[in-house]
C-alpha cells in the first residue's frame, strides 16, 4: 500500500507474504516439493539450508524470475505467483540477488538510479538515498566510482542499497554475507539488523546459518526441496539437527 507520496504503510505484525504449497522444478528435478511459510510486517524471517536445497529457487520463484508448477505466492492479500518480475517489484518486493548482479561496468551512482526507476517521486528517492548513505557512508563515498572496480564488500553494500531504491515493503536478501571477509560478513548482518529496527521487512536466504539465526525472529530450515525444520531463531540456534548440520555441531 503506498501514499500519494511515494510511502509504504503495512501494519507491524501483519502476514504480508504467505507461500502456499509451492512447487517448482526443473526438467524432471524437483526443486520444491511443496513448501508452506510466511513473513510478517517488520520480521527478519530466515531460509537456511545447504547448497543445492532449493533457497535461492524459492526467492528467484518469489519474484517472478522462475516459473512455480503449482502453489500460491500470496504478497498483500493477492497472488503474485508466476506475474512477471517488474509487476511483482511495482507491488512491493525487490531483491538483492545471489553473487550480487551489478552493472559492473556502470558507476555507483548509476546502479542506484536504476534500482530507483520505479519510485517516481524525486522526494523519495533522495530520502532513501540519504537513508543508504547513512547506512552505508561506504556507498557516499564511492558514488562515482565503477562498480566493477570496488571490492566485494563493497559491492554487496551496492546490491542492498540497489534493492531499497526501490522502496520495498518486502526486501528480499540473497546471500547477502557470500564470500565476504569475516569482518564484513559482520558488519553486513549488522546493517540488517539496522534495517528492520528503521521498519524493513526482511526475507533472508543465508549459509552462514549462526549469523543468520542470532538476528532472526523467524526461520526455516529447507533440505531437498522441503521445509523440516521452523521456529525462532532461537529454537533453531539450539536445535541439536541444525547444530550438527549447519553450526559444527
Amino acid at each position: 500500500m503506498t501514499d500519494q507520496s511515494g510511502n509504504h504503510h503495512v501494519d507491524e505484525g501483519r502476514k504480508i507474504l504467505s507461500v502456499e504449497d509451492l512447487h517448482v522444478a526443473y526438467g524432471a528435478v524437483k526443486a520444491l516439493r511443496g513448501i508452506s511459510f510466511s513473513v510478517k510486517a517488520g520480521e527478519i524471517v530466515t531460509l537456511i539450508g545447504a547448497n543445492g536445497a532449493g533457497k535461492s529457487t524459492t526467492m528467484n520463484c518469489i519474484m517472478g524470475l522462475v516459473k512455480c508448477q503449482a502453489g500460491k505466492i500470496v504478497f498483500l492479500d493477492e497472488d503474485i505467483a508466476n506475474m512477471h518480475a517488474f509487476q511483482i517489484v511495482r507491488k512491493g518486493l525487490s531483491l538483492s540477488p545471489e553473487g550480487r548482479r551489478l552493472f559492473l561496468n556502470l558507476s555507483v551512482r548509476e546502479n542506484l538510479e536504476i534500482g530507483g526507476l520505479i519510485t517516481l517521486d524525486k522526494g523519495k528517492k533522495q530520502e532513501l538515498l540519504d537513508e543508504i548513505f547513512q547506512l552505508f557512508p561506504r556507498v557516499k563515498e564511492r558514488l562515482t566510482q565503477i562498480a566493477g572496480t570496488l571490492s566485494g564488500g563493497e559491492q554487496q553494500m551496492v546490491a542492498i542499497s540497489r534493492a531499497i531504491m526501490q522502496n520495498p515493503d518486502l526486501l528480499l536478501l540473497d546471500e547477502p554475507s557470500l564470500g565476504l571477509a569475516p569482518n564484513l560478513v559482520q558488519e553486513i548482518f549488522e546493517k540488517v539488523q539496522i534495517l528492520n529496527s528503521e521498519g524493513k521487512t526482511i526475507l533472508m536466504v543465508e549459509q552462514n546459518a549462526f549469523q543468520a539465526l542470532r538476528i532472526s525472529h523467524r526461520a526455516y530450515c529447507l533440505e531437498h526441496g522441503e521445509l523440516n525444520i521452523k521456529g525462532t531463531g532461537a529454537e533453531l540456534l539450539a536445535n541439536p539437527k541444525i547444530k550438527e548440520a549447519y553450526l559444527g555441531g
